[in-house]
């Protein structure tokens, strides 16, 4: 595709300014089926307070979730932030053909940015509304997630 140009041409599908952040991917799993996709938008609101709004959808064989969060996002510093939020859950059940009943999700966590492509989260989860109808449906959960950007 690219045999025409001397140089790959910029992917990068992150677009930035000194308010807002836009940035996402798609990739599928080949074999099972499977694809996972994520958009994020994060937009300053003032100095130290930043809102976030995220999008993720994972199809899997037996299920496809879809998961909205939107955050407020507190700046101790450039790199240390506290953030809360609520989250919606949208799961469709191959098997059965239908939706499951949506979750609502409140969450709190702190994170560090250790250089501009790691960064570390630790963050509560409690679920407003649950169902035993699913596999994703415990009460509440605590996530610790380490992100590498290349």
């Amino acid at each position: 595709m690219y045999a025409q140009f001397d140089t790959l041409p910029n992917l990068n599908t992150e677009k930035k300014d000194d308010r807002t952040v836009i940035s996402g991917f798609s990739y599928p799993v080949f074999l099972s089926g499977e694809v996972h996709s994520n958009f994020n938008f994060k937009t300053k609101l003032a100095k130290d307070f930043s809102w976030k709004l995220e999008g993720n959808r994972d199809a899997y064989r037996l299920t496809d979730i879809s998961r909205f969060s939107s955050k407020l996002i507190y700046e101790i510093y450039d790199k240390l932030y506290f953030f809360s939020g609520i989250s919606s859950e949208f799961e469709f059940d191959q098997i059965e053909n239908s939706m499951v009943q949506p979750r609502f999700i409140s969450s709190s966590g702190v994170g560090y940015n250790f250089t501009k492509n790691l960064n570390i989260e630790a963050k509560y989860e409690h679920r407003l509304n649950t169902t035993t109808r699913t596999l994703y449906s415990l009460p509440s959960a605590f996530m610790l997630q380490l992100t590498f950007k290349f």
